[in-house]
């Protein structure tokens, strides 16, 4: 938890290279520029992009929080016999898991977010049950190539997430609506998905929580599905190359990119 410190410093760079100048007043109608952002985002042209936003988040948190929080716990615990070393093996696909992340953001960007998602979310959906029952036959090393392939498809449906659910919304409720997506999925899954997992190995048998990648797989593609068309404005990629580069001249920097 302490190493989240380092998170402030992507910040810091963006704080000291891009400018923020807000939303202009002539690119809001009379009603937004009346309302609050809370208020707008319940508003009914953003109430899909919002529906969205809780589903395909709803991906996110409930497959993190199985596969890095509850698995280890699983492998060590629960599954008889347990897993040797299954901190550790946790420990080092979280870092393969984020070695990833660079790769992945630069095959979004290049292919776009929702195809990128689709593939890890239809890739989780397919092995999530089959990894997990590896894990409960397998021996230490098989379970650490079970979850490191988990850990690929995962990563290929939340790593553009964040992209992705910010261009459904327009600039003025961008922050609040995925802000609100992201804490109701947090609050309805990141206790129940684990609670859940437990409950069915001990009801059921120990493979079964593979099942609930495949069911958090579904809600995300329907999230994907319902989602509205992204907000890529043009105005905005101008100014953050301009903040970057340092040219004042707004006119001169679109004749450049022209």
């Amino acid at each position: 938890f302490c190493l989240g410190a380092f998170g402030a410093i992507p910040g810091i760079i963006l704080q000291c290279c891009v400018k923020d100048r807000g939303i202009p007043d002539h690119d809001l109608s009379a009603s937004d520029q009346t309302n609050n952002p809370v208020k707008l985002v319940f508003g009914r042209s953003h109430r899909r992009a919002l529906f969205s936003c809780m589903l395909v988040t709803s991906f996110l948190i409930g497959t993190f929080y199985l596969n890095f929080v509850w698995l280890p716990i699983f492998m060590k615990t629960l599954l008889k016999p347990s897993i040797p070393n299954a901190f550790a093996i946790n420990s080092s696909t979280i870092f393969f898991y984020l070695l990833l992340g660079p790769l992945i953001g630069m095959l979004s960007d290049y292919c776009g977010e929702r195809k990128i998602m689709l593939i890890g979310m239809i890739g989780t959906m397919v092995s999530g049950p089959v990894m997990v029952y590896v894990i409960t036959i397998a021996n230490g090393v098989g379970a650490c190539f079970a979850q490191a392939c988990l850990v690929v498809t995962i990563s290929f449906g939340t790593f553009p997430l964040f992209a992705m659910t910010a261009k459904t919304f327009p600039p003025m409720v961008r922050l609040t609506g995925v802000a609100f997506g992201y804490n109701v999925a947090s609050a309805m899954l990141a206790g129940t998905v684990p609670a859940l997992a437990t409950y069915l190995v001990d009801k059921y048998s120990p493979h079964t929580p593979g099942y609930i990648f495949a069911a958090l797989s579904i809600i995300g593609i329907i999230g994907l599905c319902v989602a509205p068309k992204l907000h890529e404005e043009a105005s905005e990629f101008d100014e953050s190359v301009d903040s970057i580069s340092g040219v004042g001249d707004e006119e001169a920097m679109r004749g450049n990119l022209q």
